[in-house]
């Protein structure tokens, strides 16, 4: 892991401290999208039990087994846009909507696919 990736990972867990009280042990971290507010770019941020997105304006939490991933999770298809980036799509299970993220590297889509395959 190089010192931005280091820094980006102190600077989340920090922010989601500060925004909930919660002390957290990443498992996972990546720069991403999200559809939970206009224009949202942060990190996501997974550790045993939830699936944390946050920026500099706040952090969201969820655990993850609230929540239940979409079918067509994981890499677009060859040849449509988007391909060979990756999104998540989650629906929460009590009917409180849905969110969608997107890892803006190929490699961290595929690093988020092999930690979500644990909780299949």
């Amino acid at each position: 892991m190089g010192l931005m990736e280091r820094f980006g990972e102190r600077q989340a867990i920090k922010l989601i401290k500060h925004y909930t009280g919660q002390d957290i042990t990443p498992k996972f971290i990546a720069t991403c999208d999200s559809d939970i507010a206009p224009d949202w770019r942060g990190v996501v941020v997974l550790d045993d039990h939830t699936l944390w997105l946050v920026n500099r304006l706040g952090a969201r939490g969820v655990t993850i087994s609230s929540i239940a991933p979409h079918s067509n999770n994981g890499q677009y298809p060859p040849g449509t846009r988007g391909y060979p980036k990756y999104h998540f799509g989650f629906d929460f299970i009590n009917g409180a909507g849905n969110f969608n993220v997107y890892p803006i590297t190929t490699e961290s889509g595929e690093n988020m696919e092999l930690f979500l395959k644990r909780f299949e």
